[in-house]
């Protein structure tokens, strides 16, 4: 009745393990990269890109936000944005390093789109 499931192999389940936190980590990122330009169009009223927002040094924060708790709440994401990043890049390295580069695999990457995570 059931379809049939595939039983990762006990030695390649650590990578899934990690390509499945580093899905994680992505998504927590681009919820944060969302709501950081969101906050600074709602207090501004203006549109800022997130590399912009991220250039922007405290004094400049402090001057175009009205209140110390938005500038807490901006500083805050940029400091969780540059954590997760860090994160995710340090998954793909380790992912990178274990994976076993097939025919396969390599044929995949011809594919316009596919990277290598």
């Amino acid at each position: 009745m059931l379809p049939e499931g595939y039983i990762y192999p006990k030695a390649e389940r650590a990578g899934r393990d990690l390509l499945r936190k580093r899905a994680h980590l992505v998504r927590q990122h681009t919820a944060n990269v969302l709501s950081v330009p969101n906050i600074m169009a709602r207090h501004t009223g203006a549109r800022f890109s997130v590399k912009r927002i991220q250039e922007l040094t405290k004094q400049e924060l402090t001057t175009l936000l009205a209140d110390e708790t938005q500038v807490l709440a901006v500083t805050s994401s940029l400091v969780v944005l540059d954590c997760l990043r860090q994160q995710i890049k340090t998954l793909e390295q380790t992912v990178h390093k274990r994976l076993h580069h097939t025919p396969a695999y390599e044929q995949l990457l011809t594919v316009q789109g596919i990277g290598s995570i």
